[in-house]
């Protein structure tokens, strides 16, 4: 579910809160934690690579 929230977060189309409600997480900062986790950065500052 990571690579498939990634990808929409780089879609644009969904916020961090979206994204995590969407794919069923605990909340915005589990997935955050997750992500962070896989990938070495938080949602926020991959998006802000793009």
């Amino acid at each position: 579910m990571l690579k498939v929230g990634e990808q929409v977060l780089e879609d644009g189309a969904q916020s961090i809160r979206e994204v995590a409600a969407q794919y069923s997480f605990a909340s915005a900062s589990h997935f955050s934690e997750l992500f962070k986790n896989a990938y070495g950065v938080a949602p926020k500052e991959h998006i802000s690579y793009l």
